[in-house]
């Protein structure tokens, strides 16, 4: 028996990973939004309510009341369903009435949706708190093994002794290797009709009235009638009642065209068959692919897609005698306006809708119109719109999900600028779209462990700026690889040490990314890669050099600075980084008399480097550094390190030649005596 959380607020933290959309649901007080320890944001309250509402539609109670035994002994079950089907909505509710302790202590709930920042899944790192409620979907990874589900069975164990739970979801095709040893904890829920789900929503967002002035109408029982024959997803119908709901009496015919994805309309323009109406097909997909951009890039590209299909070619003077070009546009439903062509201006999404069909009701056509789209970003007058070109092939990658498309992109990125730019805009977008992200995330990885070298820059680049802000783990496995390939192609060393910089600016990850460094180059088989990373955040040649916000931010961040120092030492024990090093020392020598703060910070920082030399052991990095850095540093060392024998610190600044300034050495070496003498070690 179900029992709400009554006089017990939950504060719903979720932590989006991998691309999710999905809003964690409880009760209404103190939300939160969290992707990945980035920016909050806020949840939909009216989420909330509908999982909680009397509108949820319920699954089978068998294996819901299962879901409820495996939460309330073992701490945790595994919702096992394909995406669309309502598996979020069933474990928010599971986890929304699972309050099996009072809250005395007048407390509050957590729900909190797990970000999946990783390279295989693990439960190393997931959190073990009094009272906690997890989700934690596994959707998109490609498999899970035997290793994982068995700690994740220890996990739920030692979650249900701290009065904790987490609801697990995944796909069959992720499950399927290890259902066998996790049937005790996999629920399955069937799918809810989609008229069902679709009378829930219009009763919950428009109310009696409303839902009922709805389902009065033929279309719109027509259009439910079609999601149920056709087993539309529960998030479909969703979807559609929700635009039902807000759509105006007068629009509902355009919403319900909307919710059918304009097909009468397409079908009526591109399926009868009449004669002479090649002209205006070919117009109708060229209009759509380049919506919004200039008439002249419109009508050169229905020029070439008329070549490309082999159905005219004729000569320039001929377009003198066809109809002019708002005759034209009016025949297939565009608007022109300010010289620019639009299909969309009253039907929202036909656009690519157009481009949708095309290509999934002409399969033979499918290599001439990839081919026709990748032509446009070489024409003059189509170039200036490769962006959007870009986005009709991210949709085809996003409706129709076949890697086929996204190698094309891959491949496109090791040629010249017209073709590069188009691969990287596809990619880039792919990587924005949760349907497409986990398939390129994964693509990815393949690239960057064993993909062309030229490729390098650029997947450095989408790595770091597109995939590092939500995915910062993620981001860094695949760059590692990177720095690897780039070992044999020197020339984009610079630009896979550039990414590093740009994910280690974002805002909180510049400790992340200078761990993740150290702890590669610790691990034999990675150390080569690690000391590239280390030498990429340390260096201060650099314009966009990250080394002064490292070293700002070490001054209230003692793990920080421990890494920092580890990443000095790691650098100056490399022996093929000397040269490296040596620069980069020497730059920091010109620039010691204004780091200010930082300075001092450094100093710290180089102490146990300092410390090796002085007692004769290490590379001499003092010897790379000019004399104010050098008195400094040494300064620090002796106040700091007591075990620093006087006679080893004087020889070693009296070795040194200070021409012209000798008083200052003397001064240096008076210091240093005095210093080893006093008890007192600041």
């Amino acid at each position: 028996m179900e029992r709400p959380l009554l006089g017990t607020p939950i504060n719903v933290s979720a932590l989006g990973g991998d691309g999710s959309r999905t809003t964690a649901i409880g009760v209404l007080h103190n939300v939160t939004h969290v992707y990945s320890g980035r920016a909050p944001g806020f949840v939909g309250e009216h989420l909330v309510k509908f999982a909680r509402s009397v509108f949820y539609v319920k699954p089978d109670p068998v294996a819901y009341r299962k879901a409820e035994t495996c939460l309330d002994g073992q701490g945790v079950v595994v919702i096992e369903g394909d995406r669309g089907t309502g598996r979020e909505t069933d474990a928010y509710r599971l986890l929304a009435y699972r309050d099996r302790e009072p809250d005395v202590h007048g407390g509050t709930l957590t729900l909190q949706q797990l970000p999946v920042d990783w390279d295989e899944p693990t439960t190393v790192g997931l959190p073990r708190i009094l009272r906690g409620r997890f989700i934690l979907d596994l959707s998109n990874e490609r498999e899970v093994t035997e290793s994982f589900a068995r700690s994740l069975r220890s996990y739920g164990e030692e979650l249900e002794k701290i009065h904790s739970m987490v609801v697990v979801i995944v796909t069959p095709l992720v499950w399927d290797r290890v259902r066998p040893m996790m049937e005790s904890l996999t629920v399955s829920f069937d799918a809810r009709p989609a008229d069902e789900i679709m009378r829930a929503h219009l009763a919950y967002h428009g109310g009696d009235g409303r839902s009922r002035a709805l389902l009065a109408r033929n279309d719109v029982v027509s259009l439910m009638a079609e999601l149920a024959g056709r087993e539309a997803s529960p998030a479909e119908a969703a979807e559609v009642a929700e635009k039902l709901s807000r759509g105006q009496a007068g629009d509902l015919e355009l919403v319900i065209d909307e919710c059918r994805r304009w097909g009468h309309y397409i079908g009526t323009q591109l399926g009868v068959r009449e004669p002479d109406t090649a002209d205006r097909r070919v117009l109708f997909v060229a209009a759509a692919a380049l919506n919004g951009c200039s008439s002249e890039a419109v009508a050169a590209a229905d020029a070439s897609l008329g070549v490309a299909l082999r159905l005219h070619s004729a000569p320039p003077f001929r377009v003198l005698e066809t109809p002019g070009w708002t005759e034209r546009t009016r025949e297939i439903g565009a608007t022109v306006r300010d010289d620019r062509t639009w299909m969309d201006d009253k039907r929202p999404g036909v656009d690519l809708a157009v481009i949708g069909w095309v290509y999934r009701e002409h399969p033979g056509l499918r290599s001439a119109l990839l081919k026709w789209l990748h032509g446009l970003v070489h024409a003059p007058a189509t170039s200036p719109f490769t962006d959007r070109i870009a986005g009709v092939h991210a949709y085809l990658a996003a409706e129709f999900p076949a890697a086929r498309l996204l190698d094309t992109a891959y491949g496109w990125l090791s040629k010249g600028a017209p073709d590069a730019r188009l691969g990287y805009l596809i990619l880039e977008k792919g990587l924005s779209d949760p349907s497409t992200e986990p398939l390129l995330r994964r693509k990815l990885w393949e690239w960057a462990y064993r993909g062309s070298v030229d490729a390098i820059p650029a997947l450095a680049r989408l790595c770091a700026e597109i995939l590092g802000p939500r995915l910062p783990h993620a981001s860094l496995g695949r760059l590692r690889h990177l720095i690897r390939g780039a070992e044999a192609a020197p020339q984009h060393c610079v630009a896979v040490a550039e990414a590093l910089r740009v994910l280690a600016r974002l805002d909180g990850l510049a400790g992340l990314v200078l761990e993740k460094a150290v702890d590669w180059a610790g691990d034999e088989t990675s150390h080569v890669e690690g000391v590239r990373a280390v030498s990429a955040l340390l260096d201060p040649r650099p314009r966009t050099s990250v080394l002064p916000d490292l070293l700002a931010a070490a001054q209230a961040d003692l793990a920080l600075r421990a890494s920092l120092s580890r990443a000095w030492q790691i650098l100056i024990g490399d022996e093929s980084s000397r040269v490296e090093v040596t620069s980069m020392v020497r730059t920091l020598s010109r620039a010691w008399g204004d780091m200010g703060e930082e300075a001092i910070m450094l100093a710290k920082i180089l102490l146990p480097a300092v410390r090796e030399q002085l007692d004769g052991a290490g590379w001499a990095i003092l010897d790379a550094m000019d004399l104010p850095m050098r008195t400094d540093v040494l300064l620090y060392a002796a106040r700091h390190q007591r075990t620093v024998v006087a006679t080893v610190a004087v020889e070693t600044v009296a070795a040194w030649e200070f021409s012209p300034a000798v008083g200052v050495g003397a001064g240096v070496v008076g210091e240093v005596d005095s210093l080893t003498d006093n008890d007192e070690v600041r």
